[in-house]
């Protein structure tokens, strides 16, 4: 990667970055978007998180009747899970980038991006779903709400309360689970706040502090221009 970018250099880098916002524009405008519309018309109308009560195989159980039909979509895995890890791998791709120009500013000629950073981004080369749909929550605002509300998240909760390992229509529950378990591990919220909302965080960790004078007695309005913190600098500097 250090290498790509010297012999790309900035302005070869720039264009290499214009096209890919290109292609990841098409994709959420053209596919994503429709197969959203899609979901949106055949989503179930009423389909809210069960009770802890019925137990994990009740929850599964129910999302499973509620949701099958979306899930065999026959273009999901062919095409929209495709478009998801091409978003996916662009934004990782950037990422990349950008470490190996810090790289390069920072080190000698001969950089490497350190290798626990290499080894966590080229694992999220195989989760594009998650890391693109992780994306797309944050500028929306939506994080905390699917950390509340996914459906995959619930039935974690509920399973790590009853403990149950039951085989559901055919899934195994302990199973899915755990599998639940590693997604919710990959959902690097944290680094995508890092990033996108930067600019936030600093502005509001500023604190605008207004001065105010202290109040002063009617007897000594007239005079009040000698008590002003500023004038009493003044004088006492023109008497030193």
């Amino acid at each position: 990667m250090c290498h790509m970018c010297r012999l790309l250099g900035y302005q070869g880098i720039a264009v290499v970055m214009e096209e890919l916002l290109k292609i990841v524009k098409l994709l959420i405008q053209g596919n994503l978007l429709q197969f959203a519309k899609t979901s949106m018309e055949v989503m179930p109308k009423t389909c809210k998180l069960p009770r802890i009560d019925y137990g994990s195989p009740g929850v599964l159980g129910y999302y499973h009747a509620q949701l099958n039909y979306i899930v065999q979509y026959p273009d999901a895995r062919t095409e929209l899970f495709h478009n998801f890890r091409e978003i996916s791998n662009t934004i990782l791709f950037c990422l990349l980038m950008e470490q190996a120009l810090v790289q390069n500013v920072q080190s000698s000629p001969c950089c490497r991006i350190p290798e626990h950073l290499t080894k966590a981004v080229l694992e999220f080369f195989s989760e594009g779903l998650n890391w693109a749909g992780c994306t797309m929550f944050v500028p929306l605002g939506q994080q905390r709400r699917f950390e509340a509300l996914d459906f995959c998240y619930h039935i974690l909760r509920a399973q790590r309360v009853d403990g149950k390992d039951k085989n559901v229509k055919g899934i195994n529950l302990k199973r899915m689970v755990d599998q639940i378990r590693r997604f919710q591990v990959l959902n690097k919220f944290a680094t995508l706040n890092k990033y996108l909302k930067s600019s936030e965080h600093n502005s509001a960790s500023v604190e605008h502090v207004r001065c105010f004078s202290p109040p002063i007695h009617p007897s000594f309005a007239a005079h009040a221009h000698y008590y002003r913190s500023e004038n009493l600098q003044s004088q006492t500097v023109h008497n030193l």
